[in-house]
């Protein structure tokens, strides 16, 4: 028995808009990693202005992944109801502002 030929697909990447989306994921993966960097950046000096200790430092960071699981959540129910797109372009203008 042999194995029936594969479908010839073009890929999405191969189109204009396909660069483009990739592009525009690329740029709210970095966002993503920019905002991440910035409470880490942070911690030093919440920890001098704030007097907090390394412990509490901790809590700083738990609060803040915590809080951004909660919103990928939240995000992901948005685009089961309103569309992956719309929630995306959404998300990225509000975390813009």
């Amino acid at each position: 028995m042999t194995a029936p030929p594969l479908a010839s697909s073009s890929s999405a990447l191969a189109t204009r808009r396909g660069k483009l989306v990739l592009a525009l994921l690329c740029a709210v993966g970095f966002l993503d990693f920019l905002d991440a960097s910035i409470v880490n950046v942070a911690l030093p000096s919440i920890a001098r202005d704030l007097h907090f200790s390394v412990q509490n430092l901790q809590w700083v960071l738990s609060g803040y992944v915590v809080t951004y699981g909660g919103f990928l959540m939240l995000g992901g129910r948005f685009a089961d109801l309103l569309g992956r797109r719309r929630t995306l372009v959404a998300g990225t203008v509000l975390f813009g502002l």
